[in-house]
């Protein structure tokens, strides 16, 4: 016998709702957001602390460089396959972060222009350096911060989401 009362369906509305409260966990279930939301606000605090070292004038903004390690790492320790072969793409993408994060140290109007003078002055200190001589230009004193910050979230993000510990993250940011 056929129901009495037909089953209701949920409106466009609701199932659009549960539908974007579903998203998120397609990637990552809510406590891996959770850890991931209190990582990224323990490391950007460490961001803003060197930002206001002032080591460099116009230094360029480390939590775009947190940021982007974080999630490379997110993502890269979720990958199930061998990770020497995640690393190396993880690094080159970690690569393509750190520059365009210190370009913005570059001379130039635009980011191409900024990308070439950084090119142009990465390889005149890499000269200087092959040659024995001293660099006064900080572009690659800024590019190697850059660089050291993206690897510790790198690690830090491996470690939370690979290893499961959270001590190998938080010890090298203190």
């Amino acid at each position: 016998m056929a129901s009495i009362n037909p089953p209701l369906g949920q409106s466009a509305g609701r199932r659009i709702g549960s539908a974007a409260l579903r998203a998120p966990q397609l990637v990552m279930s809510w406590e891996d957001w959770l850890t991931f939301a209190a990582a990224a606000i323990t490391f950007i605090s460490v961001a803003v602390s060197l930002q206001q070292a002032n080591w460099v004038d116009g230094m360029p903004a480390f939590a775009p460089t947190v940021i982007g390690g974080l999630l490379i790492g997110m993502i890269a320790a979720r990958v199930k396959y061998y990770a020497a072969a995640i690393h190396p793409v993880a690094l080159l993408l970690g690569a393509g972060v750190v520059v365009l994060s210190a370009q913005a140290f570059a001379d130039g109007a635009t980011v191409a222009d900024r990308l070439a003078d950084f090119r142009i002055r990465m390889e005149e200190w890499w000269a200087v350096v092959r040659a024995g001589d001293i660099s006064n230009d900080n572009l690659p004193f800024v590019t190697l911060v850059h660089g050291i910050t993206f690897l510790a979230m790198y690690l830090a993000a491996w470690s939370i989401y690979r290893w499961q510990n959270a001590w190998l993250a938080v010890v090298p940011a203190g």
